[in-house]
């Protein structure tokens, strides 16, 4: 893992070099083997201009230091991967007006944060406590700009537990959960609004008997060290890789119930791998779970941001090959590409939301040491005219881009009544077509007017088709 100025001559060749065809970009490369670890740990965060952040972890003979590259929205490039400070186990986090944190582990495994500022990066502010030894930093940022963190510790007697601070309380911890049973703690999870709509925070962690504990929460804003924390009992389950994703504020299904705690629009969602290592999707206030069957044992997992009346999408590793899915959460989910066939440790953008792209990075290793990939996906699929049989919803539309009208037609394999509803961009409802009628085969025309009969604006909309118990969604320009 040292290789001296090896590293500066390998990083100083030329970076931004596309993939092979799947259109992948080659923005830095790594000696450390856990570049871009752990699951939970976001490595990839938007700004509101579009601009593309991406950190990760580097050796060399001095130790581990954590990099940076930037893509730049205007320019369409990438930046070269520089190094930004010594440590390990980087996690980002963005504010809603673009205030970028790094949240990190030192060499005496205390865990700092620092924020980006236009004169650089402030100082390393250290929120563990002395006599710790800790581990797998997360953090969000809330609606009111504090920075939340919550990693695992071990004290002087050998406790674990999983503990919280935030950017107002450095050198104050809140303990949430202690190990006294010394089982083990081996993950947790963070998540906040994607939309910051709030102050509110959730969390998981598991154990490593395979119990992953009930969702927790604290709503009191986060800048206090006497904030209690809300343990939702009957949510714990068997399983690993716990990930969470939430939103508030887009436009909202009432008809659909896979949320956990609904505050208003308030959707929570729950994904991990069951004890065979299989996909689960688990919202709160339960329901029934996705069909595990559709990719096998999966042996790596992190998910994207949620639009609550869609899904979200996530990456998941099988057999060293990466693959994009979406999750219709309490009904299925569809294998949408396959990203690459060596792939470690795949990560994925949070923040700021994106109800159309999913930006996603991952390492790959070349023989001497590791190359760090982006790629921008669409996390919504282009409605075609031409129908595939081989799905449970096939969904077509005529003409794509549409300017008068648009036909869609749903086949199924299974009959069964059939609805459509048009969202714009922002998720609310813009028009929406039942057929009560049970059968393989559904039509539907659109004249291009909502449902007040007013012609609706150019651009891209989402539609979403939902026949007995099977979900689709894609997308459809109009101009």
């Amino acid at each position: 893992m040292k290789r001296g100025n090896t590293t500066l001559i390998l990083i100083c060749l030329s970076l931004l070099v596309s993939g092979f065809a799947s259109g992948q970009t080659l923005v830095g490369k790594s000696f450390s083997k856990y570049a871009t670890a752990n699951h939970n740990q976001r490595k990839i965060v938007r700004v509101s201009t579009g601009d593309i952040y991406l950190t990760y972890q580097d050796s060399s003979e001095m130790g581990y230091f954590i990099r940076m590259a930037k893509y730049d929205s205007i320019a369409g490039t990438w930046s070269q991967a520089d190094s930004l400070f010594p440590g390990s186990c980087p996690t980002m986090a963005v504010s809603a007006d673009d205030n970028l944190f790094i949240a990190y582990l030192k060499a005496d495994s205390t865990i700092c944060f620092v924020q980006k500022t236009t004169g650089g990066w402030t100082s390393p502010v250290t929120v563990s406590q002395p006599n710790t030894t800790n581990r797998l930093p997360v953090a969000d940022v809330s609606q009111n700009g504090l920075l939340h963190i919550i990693w695992i510790e071990t004290g002087s007697t050998g406790l674990e537990s999983v503990v919280y601070s935030n950017s107002t309380l450095a050198g104050n911890v809140k303990t949430i959960f202690s190990d006294t049973a010394h089982v083990g703690i081996n993950d947790v999870a963070i998540a906040n609004s994607l939309l910051y709509t709030d102050d509110c925070i959730y969390f998981v962690y598991s154990l490593d008997n395979g119990y992953i504990s009930g969702f927790m929460e604290t709503c009191n804003n986060g800048d206090s060290i006497t904030n209690v924390f809300y343990p939702y009992t009957g949510d714990t389950v068997v399983g690993s890789f716990p990930c969470l994703t939430a939103t508030f504020g887009l436009g909202h299904d009432v008809t659909e119930t896979y949320y956990w705690i609904d505050y208003g629009n308030y959707s929570l969602v729950r994904a991990y791998l069951n004890s065979t290592k299989h996909y689960i999707s688990n919202p709160a206030g339960g329901g029934s779970e996705i069909d595990t069957s559709f990719c096998g044992q999966i042996d790596y997992l992190c998910i994207d941001d949620l639009a609550s009346f869609l899904g979200y999408s996530f990456l998941y590793v099988h057999n060293s090959k990466l693959y994009q899915a979406f999750s219709y959460v309490l009904y299925y989910a569809e294998v949408q590409d396959t990203l690459s066939y060596h792939a470690l440790f795949p990560t994925i953008a949070y923040k700021h939301f994106n109800i159309l792209n999913t930006d996603v990075a991952w390492m790959e290793f070349n023989g001497v040491n590791y190359n760090i990939f982006y790629k921008r996906l669409d996390k919504i699929q282009q409605v075609t005219s031409v129908p595939d049989l081989s799905e449970n919803i096939s969904i077509t539309a005529f003409p794509n881009p549409a300017k008068d009208f648009v036909l869609f037609n749903a086949d199924l394999k299974e009959a069964s009544e059939c609805n459509i509803i048009i969202y714009n961009l922002k998720g609310s409802i813009i028009k929406e077509f039942n057929d009560q009628s049970s059968g393989n085969h559904h039509s539907f025309s659109w004249d291009l007017k909502n449902i007040s009969g007013t012609r609706i604006a150019a651009g891209t909309y989402l539609v979403k088709v939902s026949c007995g118990n099977k979900r689709a969604a894609r997308k459809i320009v109009i101009n």
